[in-house]
């Protein structure tokens, strides 16, 4: 039976939302989805009310096909849905590329807001592998299951925003942005393009609300973001005045 996960959970403490958020993602993937996505992770970091910066990727990377669930999806099948205490993109935090890569160029200077003034979150919550990425999973789901997944991820989001109200939120990955309930709430007010490359949107800056809206390309390794690439330089040297210009 498919169980409408789309209705906000109310409580005024943002720690035992994001906790009761996580229940409901694990209760729909042990439903609907544990037999082509080895877990769910909603959050990489403590979700503090003030934060200054939403930092969203698209979805949990990808990791190497293995036969158990991730070690989150393991604690949440112990009952332990918890926040996690650390963040990856800290400094000192994680190294797998978009981690670096958020550090190094986009927050280079400013990398305080990393430490204890943001939050960390993707918009879909499935963990795919390698062999066989989020996307794909789609097609192996009732189309019902799929939409309720995709409203209650982009629900969550929204929902966030709304109560922590940041300064900026930044999505380093554009595809993320994409998403039309997404967009249609961003009035743009500057984007930077770049020809032969694809991807010819290296950054959109907009308003969201009165929250300032940063969007790169996924910021990690892959054909957009590599070393000399257009891309990468209009994110390395106008991602940091943006962002002086939009934090206090």
């Amino acid at each position: 039976m498919l169980v409408n996960h789309s209705e906000d959970y109310m409580t005024d403490d943002l720690t035992e939302w994001g906790r009761q958020k996580q229940r409901d993602i694990f209760e729909m993937w042990n439903e609907h989805f544990k037999e082509h996505s080895i877990g769910v992770q909603p959050f990489t970091s403590p979700l503090p009310e003030d934060a200054d910066v939403i930092c969203i990727g698209y979805n949990p990377g990808a990791l190497k096909s293995i036969n158990r669930p991730t070690e989150e999806t393991q604690r949440f099948q112990r009952g332990d849905f918890s926040l996690p205490d650390s963040r990856d993109y800290a400094q000192g935090g994680a190294e797998y590329d978009t981690a670096e890569n958020l550090r190094e160029y986009l927050f280079r200077n400013h990398l305080s807001y990393l430490n204890e003034r943001s939050i960390e979150t993707n918009l879909y919550h499935l963990r795919g592998t390698v062999s066989e990425d989020h996307d794909e999973i789609e097609n192996k789901v009732d189309d019902r299951v799929w939409e309720a997944y995709e409203n209650f991820c982009v629900n969550t989001f929204l929902e966030l925003v709304n109560r922590v109200r940041p300064e900026v939120v930044v999505m380093f990955a554009r595809g993320t942005y994409t998403n039309n309930r997404i967009r249609n709430k961003v009035s743009e007010t500057e984007v930077y393009e770049v020809e032969g490359e694809g991807a010819t949107y290296a950054l959109t800056i907009g308003d969201m609300s009165g929250i300032s809206v940063i969007v790169t390309p996924h910021i990690g390794k892959n054909r957009f973001y590599y070393e000399g690439s257009a891309i990468r330089e209009v994110v390395e040297t106008k991602g940091p005045q943006v962002l002086s210009t939009h934090l206090s």
